[in-house]
């Protein structure tokens, strides 16, 4: 997973957007370490963004990355409430393996097996672990098809 950011230069969150290389080495302690420093510097620093809250209901599903091996769906309903990371990303093209009415009770009840997510999901999935972070919201699963 590449980590990049694009944002108008009109934006108010352009003088926080800082340009580097691209990180390539998805769970490796370097990233990590890249990673929870700038959302530390974001939490800490950057008054124009929302503070992270932890009393946010989550959304109806989410999948749950305790084991980034047999990640699986979990539908909260709105019951709970927990911090999760989200990803946004462009499809390209009609994505093959999505949540669907036919397969969600698969992919709650057992898990969704790692042949049928795409390697951005899959990379979001173990930065998410790897952030001792549980959910993840990712609209091609979480959201049925």
């Amino acid at each position: 997973m590449v980590i990049s950011c694009l944002v108008c230069l009109d934006d108010p969150a352009a003088v926080e957007i800082v340009a580097r290389d691209p990180v390539l080495e998805v769970g490796s302690p370097r990233t990590n370490a890249l990673i929870s420093g700038c959302l530390q510097e974001c939490i800490s620093t950057h008054t124009k963004c929302p503070r992270l809250r932890n009393n946010l209901p989550l959304p109806t599903r989410v999948i749950d990355c305790s084991n980034p091996d047999k990640p699986r769906l979990y539908e909260s309903r709105g019951s709970i409430s927990a911090p999760y990371t989200a990803l946004s990303y462009v499809w390209g093209a009609e994505q093959p393996n999505r949540t669907v009415l036919s397969n969600v009770n698969a992919y709650v009840t057992q898990s969704i097996h790692h042949s049928l997510i795409p390697r951005t999901v899959a990379d979001a999935i173990k930065v998410t672990a790897s952030l001792g972070l549980r959910y993840l919201w990712v609209d091609s699963f979480c959201i049925i098809q």
